[in-house]
């Protein structure tokens, strides 16, 4: 799945139990994210403004994995942001799942951040992400 937004560049993954939130993490303009879920066993790529809550899947499911990764396949590289700890932290389970079914992803993502994801709002996930690309790309200039 191709997207303007995500297609060569930095991009931030908020992967929440029923749906990941996708940002370009330097484009100003677009303050919603890109939106992946699952409804009835169908995946959904969809913007912010069209997406309605109430979707529910497993926090497994290689199908909403599948999709997230298509969706995100063709950014340059790629920050996972999650919530919980262990099985229950459904942005590890998914990082473990491209790791052993899309190395191309898999390659691409640059870490994992730990944030109070639900206690977030929308702008405060994209500012994290924003901030640690900055980060990150001063340390990287820096060696």
């Amino acid at each position: 799945m191709s997207d303007p937004l995500i297609d060569n560049h930095s991009i931030l993954v908020a992967v929440f139990h029923n749906e990941a939130r996708v940002w370009n993490v330097d484009d100003q303009d677009h303050k919603e994210p890109v939106v992946v879920s699952m409804t009835e066993g169908e995946n959904r790529h969809v913007r912010e403004a069209q997406h309605h809550g109430g979707h529910e899947t497993s926090k497994s499911d290689p199908e909403f994995f599948k999709a997230i990764a298509e969706a995100i396949a063709h950014a340059r590289e790629i920050l996972l942001v999650g919530h919980g700890t262990g099985k229950a932290n459904s942005m590890h389970v998914f990082h473990e799942h491209v790791k052993s079914h899309n190395a191309q992803v898999a390659a691409k993502i640059l870490t994992e951040l730990t944030a109070d994801l639900p206690a977030m709002t929308n702008g405060q996930i994209k500012k994290l992400g924003h901030d640690w690309f900055i980060a990150h790309r001063k340390g990287a200039a820096g060696h």
